[in-house]
C-alpha cells in the first residue's frame, strides 16, 4: 500500500511503516540522507523548498505539489498543532487518514479548551490523576502569588514541541512583573514537579487503549541546562505505575476518540506521575519498540480493536537498554562526509552497540543548536549507554563535521 508520510521530522515514522511493507512517501523539512533506505519518494522543506524556515504551510505545498495517489496519509509533529491545514491535504484527494482526525485535535488542543473547568488538565483533574498546579490567567496568577508566591513554575506555550520556548520562574513574584497580559491565551503556568520527565506510548482504537512502551526523556546532551529534547530511553517500570498510565489512556481515549499511536508526557515523582501533555500523534519515542514489536507497530494504525497482550509484550520483552540520543551542533557546522561512507554500517549495526539516523547531507550547513544526526544506542548497562552515545558524539565530531 502506497502510504504518504509528514512532520517535522519524517525519517521514524517513514522507517515504521517501511517495516510494515508500505510503499513509503515523505514529506518533512529535513529531507535527511537515509529516508531513500525507507521511501521511494521524499521531499523537503530545507531541500526542496529554497532554503525557507520550517512551517507546516510549507509542508502543505509541498503535499500539494507531489501528491501521487498515495493511499494513506499518516502524520508526526506538528501537524498536532494545525489541525485546520489537516483537513487540506485530505482535501479532494483519495486519500485516507491514518490517526487522530482534526476534529479530535481541535478538541483537545482549541483555545475554547483552555477555559477554565473544560480543558484537558480539568478533565483528568476530576477523574482523580495527579496534575501539577497550572495558571492560565492573570488572576490566577494573582491568587497563587498571594498562596505559593515562592513555588516553582515553567511558562509553556500551548502549541510547541521539544523543549522550545519555556522560561523558568523560580518564584511567581517574578513571574507577575514578567508576563504581559497578551500572552494568556498561548502561554500558560505550569508548576515545576521534581522527577524525572517520562513518556508513555499507547495504541487506541476510539474506544480503549493499550500502553506499548515507557521511556525517559533525555536532555539535549550537548546544552544540559535547556529543556530541549535530547532524545529518549525505553526503560522498565514498576506494575503499579503501568497500571495507572493505562487507566489515563483508556480515559484520554474514550473521553477524545483517540486512534492510531499517541504519547502522553508525564513526571515521574516519588509520591506518583504527574500528567503533563497529550501528544495525539507519532511521537518521537516510537521507533524505540520496532525491535519489540516490527511490523505490527505501524499496523496498529489499521486495528479496529486493540489487542490487550500488546501491554505484556513490552513487559515481558527480553530488550537491553535501547536509547535514542540527539546529537547537537556545538557551533555553526558543515558536513564534510557521510556517515555510512565512514564505517561498515551493517557491522555496526549487527554489533548491537550504535547506529546512526536522520543522517545530514555531505556539504550540509547545520547552523548552532540544530539536530545534526540521531544516534540508536544498546548497551547492558546505563553508564555503558552514556559511554557508548560520548564514542558516537567523538566520531561525528572527528570524522563527520567542521566548524565554520
Amino acid at each position: 500500500m502506497k502510504v504518504l508520510v509528514s512532520g517535522f521530522s519524517g525519517r521514524a515514522l517513514s522507517e515504521t511503516a517501511a517495516k510494515a511493507g508500505c510503499d513509503v512517501s515523505c514529506i518533512d523539512f529535513f529531507g535527511d540522507l537515509d529516508l531513500k533506505k525507507f521511501c521511494s519518494r521524499s521531499f523537503s522543506i530545507k531541500r526542496n523548498s529554497a532554503g525557507q524556515n520550517y512551517s507546516t504551510e510549507g509542508l502543505l505545498k509541498l503535499i500539494e505539489k507531489h501528491y501521487d495517489k498515495e493511499q494513506y496519509f499518516v502524520y508526526s509533529s506538528d501537524w498536532d498543532n494545525r489541525p485546520e491545514l489537516l483537513n487540506k491535504v485530505l482535501a479532494e484527494k483519495e486519500i485516507k487518514l491514518l490517526g487522530n482526525s482534526a476534529e479530535v485535535l481541535k478538541k483537545i488542543s482549541s483555545k475554547v479548551s483552555r477555559e477554565k473547568g473544560s480543558d484537558i488538565f480539568s478533565y483528568l483533574k476530576k477523574r482523580g490523576f495527579n496534575l501539577p498546579e497550572i495558571i492560565k490567567t492573570g488572576e490566577e496568577l494573582k491568587k497563587q502569588s498571594r498562596i505559593n508566591p515562592d513555588r516553582k513554575y515553567l511558562l509553556k506555550p500551548y502549541l510547541s514541541g521539544g523543549g522550545k520556548n519555556i522560561t523558568v520562574y523560580n518564584n511567581l513574584n517574578k513571574a507577575q512583573k514578567e508576563i504581559d497580559t497578551e500572552m494568556w491565551g498561548n502561554f500558560y503556568l505550569q508548576q515545576y514537579i521534581e522527577g524525572r520527565v517520562s513518556s508513555a506510548i499507547f495504541a487506541a482504537d476510539g474506544r480503549s487503549a493499550e500502553i506499548l512502551g515507557i521511556t525517559e526523556q533525555l536532555k539535549d546532551l550537548n546544552f544540559q541546562n535547556s529543556f530541549r529534547y535530547g532524545g529518549n530511553l525505553l526503560i522498565r517500570s514498576t506494575s503499579d505505575i503501568i497500571k495507572k498510565l493505562q487507566n489515563m489512556a483508556e480515559s484520554l481515549s474514550r473521553e477524545y476518540g483517540l486512534k492510531g499511536i499517541s504519547g502522553i508526557d508525564f513526571i515521574l515523582a516519588p509520591d506518583g506521575i504527574y500528567f503533563i501533555e497529550l501528544n495525539p500523534r507519532f511521537t518521537a519515542a516510537v521507533e524505540l519498540l520496532l525491535p519489540i514489536f516490527g511490523k505490527e507497530l505501524f499496523n496498529l494504525y489499521f486495528s479496529s480493536s486493540i489487542d490487550e497482550n500488546l501491554r505484556e509484550k513490552f513487559i515481558f520483552s527480553e530488550m537491553p537498554l535501547y536509547a535514542k540520543v540527539i546529537y547537537y551542533a556545538k557551533s555553526n557546522l558543515t558536513v564534510k562526509k557521510e556517515i555510512t561512507k565512514l564505517l561498515d554500517y551493517k557491522e555496526i549495526n549487527m554489533s548491537g552497540k550504535y547506529e546512526f539516523r536522520d543522517l545530514p547531507h555531505p556539504g550540509e550547513y547545520i547552523e548552532k543548536t540544530s539536530p545534526v544526526c540521531t544516534v540508536l544506542i544498546r548497551a547492558g548497562s546505563r553508564q555503558k549507554l552514556f559511554e557508548l552515545c560520548r564514542n558516537a558524539f567523538s566520531f561525528l565530531e572527528e570524522f563527520v563535521v567542521e566548524e565554520v
